[in-house]
């Protein structure tokens, strides 16, 4: 199980996706670590997310990110 963390590009298409996997809290900085797995089918996790009625948004936050509570236009795959 893991988080997934896609990127897209100015046109609202899939960039890049991967997976973010939790393995441990570093000894010295106390700060979670993670192994992250990338997705090569990116059709797929299009289909994935269409029947799942996840949308994407292509508007960004002013940080670079987007953000959940920003998140005002939405896009459909």
């Amino acid at each position: 199980m893991g988080l997934a963390q896609i990127f897209l590009n100015r046109e609202g298409i899939i960039k890049y996706a991967r997976i973010r996997h939790y393995t441990h809290n570093d000894e010295v900085t106390k700060k979670p670590q993670f192994t992250y797995c990338k997705i090569e089918d990116t059709e797929s996790l299009k289909t994935l997310l269409k029947t799942q009625g996840i949308s994407l948004t292509t508007e960004k936050a002013i940080s670079g990110q987007i953000g959940q509570s920003q998140a005002k236009k939405y896009m459909t795959y």
